[in-house]
């Protein structure tokens, strides 16, 4: 959606149509944001693109309807809707929302299993952010035996507090 909102930048700018150009830029915001929790004037600026910028418009119906998708509890009934997503995109001429859909066609199997098995990467996404915050903080290390000894010192949850007898 972003891609698609740059290119209509892009052309705005060659026909030098400085309103629009600001228009499009102002509403980068409201646009990545979700759908549902848009304030007033967010929503006034979504609306206007899609008055004035239907292939910005189109991308963000898409996303705000794939958006809605992946909240799906149903296996069935997940698969069924992005499936008609994936059709809706294709037979749009948006290349970087087909791109999308092509991507979502490739991790298929993955997507679903998230809706099967009620898990996602989430707590190895974090402990790698947290291992990038070790690594980052100690502003390098000599060796991969000083790293990994870091890493499980900062991370390895030992409570150093001593314990008195008594």
């Amino acid at each position: 959606m972003e891609q698609t909102r740059r290119l209509e930048m892009a052309k705005c700018r060659e026909k030098k149509e400085g309103d629009f150009v600001k228009l499009l830029k102002s509403a980068r915001y409201a646009m990545l944001r979700s759908g549902t929790d848009l304030k007033e004037k967010c929503q006034k600026r979504v609306d206007e693109i899609d008055e004035w910028f239907h292939d910005s418009g189109d991308a963000y119906r898409m996303k705000e309807s794939i958006r809605q998708i992946l909240t799906g509890t149903s296996v069935d009934v997940v698969s069924e809707l992005l499936l008609e997503w994936v059709e809706w995109v294709k037979s749009s001429h948006l290349e970087p929302m087909k791109k999308v859909a092509k991507l979502v066609v490739s991790r298929w199997n993955g997507i679903l299993n998230m809706f099967r098995l009620k898990k996602s990467n989430a707590n190895a996404e974090s402990l790698n952010a947290r291992i990038q915050a070790v690594r980052v903080k100690s502003r390098g290390h000599p060796n991969y035996e000083s790293f990994k000894r870091d890493v499980l010192f900062h991370l390895g949850g030992l409570n150093l507090h001593p314990v008195f007898p008594g």
